[in-house]
This record gives C-alpha cells, sequence and structure tokens, in this order.
C-alpha cells in the first residue's frame, strides 16, 4: 500500500474512533458511580474551574447526579477568581434552578466575578471569616472594558438575569448589582458604600452583617463545610464530588494542546525521514487523534467539521508532494487548512459567539484568537526547535541511528551495491552509487539506486523525474542526493574491523 493512503487509512481511523469515544463520554449516564443518596455533595470550584467547559460539564452532571439520588444537599464549596459570565449565568439561572434539595454556597476564601455569580444562585451563602465575595462586572476575555452599546445589551441581560435569581433565593438584588455594574451609587446603612465608577466588594464581616432586619448578603461566617452543616442543623455522610477520568482527561488536553501539537509534528517528521508508513507516522496521527478528541471533550468547538478540514488539509498537502509537486497552490491550501483546524478546534464556543453579538471587534476577535493561537505558536516553536535538534545530533546516538536504519534502508540484494557489516543486518551503503530519479524531486521524491526504489532528498533545488542523480550522503533519516554530474563529495570511511586490518573498512 502506497504511504500517503497508509496515512489517510490510519488518521481516519483514529479520529472516527476518538469521535465515537468522545460520543460516548457525552452520553454517559450522570448518575453511575455511587449513589449520593441522603448524602451531602461538595462540589469544589477552584481557581481554573470557571474558565473551562469541562468543568462546566462536570457541574451540570453532579447536579443531575445529587437529584436523581435524592441528595440530602449539595455545597459549592468556592475559591475563585472569576471565569466565563454567560455560562456561569447558564449555570445559576438554568441547572442551580433544577434542585429539588437545598443547595449552599460556602466562600472559601474567594469568589470574585463569575464566582459571586455561582453564590447568588444557591439558596444560602455562608462564608469563611477571612474571605471575600464581589467585583462582578462583565469584561472581555483579555480584562479590556465593553463599551456602548454592546455594554448596555449585555449589561441589561446580566441584570434581568441575576436578578430574577437572587429574588427567587432570598438575596438583596441591590446587592448583586453593587457588584456588577458600575454607573450608579450604592449604600448599605454603615456596612458598605459603593461610589459611581466602582463596584461593591464585601469581606465576610460585611457580608454577614445585618442590614433591614437580616444578614446583607451572606447567613453566618463559618470555617468548614462541617461547621456550615452544624449551623444548618444537616446531620449526613458528606462526599467530595470527583471528576471522571474522561474529565480528568479533557483538562489536561485544553490545557497541554501545544504539547501534542509540538509531538504531532515532531512524529511526522521522524516518519517524513523513512520510507513506508512506521511508528513516527503512527505517533504523529495519535498526537493529533488526542488532540481533536480532547478538546471535544473539554466542551471546545472541536468536532467532526474540523476533523473533516485537517483531513482535508493533509490530502491538499499529500497532492503537492506526490501528484503535482511544484504546483505550490494545494500545499498553501493545505496548510492554511490544517492551521485554521488547529485554532478553532481549541476555541472556547463563548468566545466565538461573540461574533454573532459583539461583532467584529479588536476585543471579540481578541477573545476568540488569542488563547488558541498562543496554544499553537508554542507548539510550533517546541516542534521546530526540537525538529532541528533532531537533525543535528539525533543521528549520532548508535540506538537511534541502527533503529531508523532498519526502516529507512531496503534489505535483501540490490545490484552492486555493497553490504556493510556494521549496519543492521542487509543495511545497504549507497554513497557514490547512481541512480535515476523517479518522480519530481522538490526536493523529495523517489529514486532506483541498484534495483530498488528508495526515498531521497536533493540537497538543493528541484530535479525533473527521469534525472541522474548521485548519493552523496546517507544516515539513519534520509539519503541525499545531487544530480549526477556535480562534483562528488569525499566518500567518508566507517569503522574498519580492526586498527591494523588497513583498507578492511566498514563502507564501500
Amino acid at each position: 500500500m502506497q504511504r500517503p493512503l497508509c496515512y489517510l487509512l490510519v488518521l481516519f481511523g483514529l479520529l472516527f474512533g476518538s469521535g465515537i469515544l468522545s460520543a460516548a463520554d457525552r452520553f454517559l449516564d450522570p448518575q453511575e458511580g455511587d449513589s449520593y443518596a441522603g448524602k451531602v455533595v461538595v462540589v469544589k470550584v477552584g481557581k481554573d474551574d470557571l474558565v473551562n467547559q469541562a468543568s462546566f460539564r462536570f457541574f451540570r452532571r453532579q447536579i443531575e447526579k445529587a437529584n436523581k439520588d435524592k441528595a440530602r444537599a449539595i455545597v459549592f464549596e468556592l475559591d475563585t477568581p472569576g471565569g466565563y459570565a454567560f455560562d456561569t449565568i447558564k449555570l445559576i439561572v438554568k441547572d442551580l434552578q433544577t434542585l429539588e434539595i437545598p443547595s449552599y454556597a460556602f466562600v472559601n476564601s474567594e469568589a470574585t466575578s463569575a464566582g459571586a455569580i455561582t453564590a447568588f444562585g444557591c439558596d444560602k451563602i455562608y462564608m469563611h471569616p477571612v474571605s471575600t465575595i464581589g467585583s462582578a462586572a462583565v469584561v472581555t476575555g483579555v480584562g479590556g472594558e465593553i463599551e456602548g452599546t454592546m455594554k448596555a445589551k449585555i449589561e441589561s441581560f446580566m441584570n434581568a438575569a441575576v436578578t430574577a435569581v437572587t429574588e427567587e433565593k432570598g438575596h438583596d438584588p441591590e446587592v448583586a448589582r453593587a457588584m456588577m455594574f458600575v454607573d450608579e451609587e450604592y449604600e448599605f446603612g454603615d456596612i458598605a458604600s459603593v461610589k459611581k465608577g466602582a463596584l461593591l466588594n464585601l469581606t465576610a464581616k460585611q457580608a454577614a452583617s445585618e442590614y433591614r432586619g437580616k444578614p446583607l448578603l451572606a447567613a453566618g461566617l463559618v470555617r468548614s463545610v462541617d461547621e456550615l452543616l452544624k449551623a444548618e442543623g444537616i446531620e449526613a455522610e458528606v462526599v467530595e464530588a470527583a471528576p471522571t477520568g474522561f474529565e480528568k482527561f479533557a483538562y489536561w488536553v485544553a490545557e497541554w494542546s501545544f504539547v501534542l501539537i509540538a509531538g504531532g509534528l515532531i512524529f511526522a517528521y521522524i516518519e517524513s525521514q523513512a520510507p513506508g508508513f512506521g511508528v513516527g507516522g503512527a505517533l504523529s496521527l495519535i498526537c493529533f487523534g488526542i488532540f481533536f478528541f480532547g478538546n471535544n471533550m473539554a466542551g471546545n468547538l472541536a468536532g467532526y467539521e474540523h476533523v473533516a478540514l485537517f483531513v482535508v488539509g493533509i490530502l491538499l498537502i499529500v497532492v503537492e508532494l506526490f501528484l503535482v509537486p511544484g504546483f505550490i497552490i494545494p500545499g498553501v491550501l493545505g496548510v492554511m487548512l490544517l492551521i485554521g483546524s488547529l485554532i478553532s478546534a481549541m476555541g472556547a464556543p463563548e468566545a466565538w459567539d461573540a461574533f454573532s453579538t459583539e461583532g467584529v471587534t479588536t476585543d471579540s476577535i481578541m477573545d476568540a484568537l488569542l488563547p488558541p493561537l498562543m496554544n499553537l505558536s508554542l507548539g510550533l516553536v517546541i516542534g521546530v526547535i526540537l525538529i532541528l535538534l533532531m537533525m543535528r545530533y539525533l543521528t549520532d546516538l548508535p540506538f537511534f541511528r541502527s533503529f531508523k536504519m532498519e526502516t529507512s534502508l531496503a534489505s535483501g540484494t540490490a545490484g552492486n551495491l555493497q553490504d556493510d557489516p556494521t549496519t543492521p543486518a542487509g543495511g545497504k551503503i549507497l554513497i557514490g552509487h547512481i541512480g535515476i530519479a523517479v518522480t519530481d524531486l522538490r526536493p523529495v521524491g523517489k529514486a532506483v539506486i541498484g534495483e530498488e526504489k528508495y526515498q531521497v532528498t536533493l540537497r538543493t533545488g528541484f530535479l525533473s523525474k527521469g534525472e541522474e542523480i548521485v548519493v552523496v550522503s546517507q544516515d539513519g533519516f534520509r539519503i541525499l542526493v545531487d544530480p549526477r554530474g556535480e562534483p562528488e563529495p569525499e566518500i567518508p570511511r566507517g569503522p574498519t574491523k580492526s586498527e591494523g586490518e588497513a583498507g578492511e573498512s566498514s563502507i564501500s
């Protein structure tokens, strides 16, 4: 089977399998595992949880499971600087409102921005004595301020959503507005005041202070979940919700996508230096398969359409290299599709949705493109640097050289090519031999040397099919050739069988 066809079949297989696994995970029964019946479920919301789509999937699963199993209560333990505003609004307006059991927020020790909004969605809020809550204004993904009509539109939506939730839960909507909007002044007796242009941020003591006959925000101060349950008169087993293996994997992929990109490039380079489909090609495809699979599970945009773009990009590059070498256009389009599919696959849906609401602005472009571009750029830089180091040093390592030589060179008799006793069994020394290019060399292509066909690389320029070539260099990665007629290089001599046996070189 031809190598390009091998690549595509394995690629389709890996990515199709990834899609099936992703779909299976997407429809996993959220009620599987140990029962929550009669227990208090603690869901920890950490510093990075509200900026990861996988976290929101995890929260949703725990809410569904707690409802289904009839848990005694659910506690969201918050220590977060915030995250995605619209995903958090969906969490408090839709998901938390489905709860048929008591819900509590325990601020330990920070609930800022989206963290504060999450707390508003719970029935009661408790705070650690050394904790803060507030500063919940909506900003762009890079921390910039939203301007003009778009700001008014978003704030109007946020105001309506949070007001509805806080009124339903018995919290003061004015407190929520003072934390979210800067266009008005707010006064809360002797507890706190907010000037125009500022946001409310409460300490634990302020939040628990009495205002108009009840606590301003927090039902009380506690130092642990056990103290919270004691204050509520709840006696039940406490269990901490933990992500599944799939969810942990999604976290890793979302955060370390650049490692998979770099690995895919490096293994693709290793495969390109050896004829036939081997370990390098398989590992490269595995890296990219995991990339799409993991980003899909993490809730990013990665889907079958992105896999299709990636595959079409590879097809176009194969066409450029093997069918119409030198035509340029298929190769350029292929590279563009590959890069585009990788960037968009890492995109967060809420950031890309901003294009439909905010329009194409500097902020919306930065929100949607900056994180994926940083991941892609880091992966490309690491990949290129390691490839350059491999080109320089890796062929000098005896183990790797012998491993690659076995897969790079033909075995058996090949015309008058001489066996090299220092290479793996059947290895042929080609340096100095003449061959015929059977494809265009631009600069990589195929040539017949002796009676065998090899993948060769032209040292400089391009060469047409049918031209004679001469082998000038050979190592574990590639066979370098020049057009015949160029000055032949000095042929290096390998190690001899013994220092005293002159002329018995292992290279002919």
